[in-house]
């Protein structure tokens, strides 16, 4: 099975934390402009400092918001919901 590709790529400060697959594997305050791929195998654990500001896509297609400007969040994704974080088709 393929992993998935999940590229971070916030439009303004944003703190991010990410745990994929049990490990530890990224951590820090990300500015508009920048951009993070992480290799996800079956689940990963995001801390979104500011889903206002937050964008992602997986495997290429743009994610939906995760929650509301100025408030902190936990995002579990996994190969089983990923889909359900997914922009729907034009």
């Amino acid at each position: 099975m393929q992993p998935l590709a999940l590229e971070l790529r916030p439009r303004g400060p944003c703190w991010i934390e990410a745990t994929a697959d049990g490990k530890r594997v990224f951590g820090k305050l990300m500015d508009a402009g920048q951009q993070e791929t992480i290799t996800v195998r079956d689940e990963v654990m995001l801390r979104v400092g500011d889903p206002g500001v937050f964008v992602f896509a997986i495997n290429g297609v743009p994610g939906r918001p995760v929650g509301e400007a100025g408030l902190p969040v936990w995002v579990r994704l996994d190969r089983q919901n990923y889909k359900t974080f997914l922009q729907p088709p034009q």
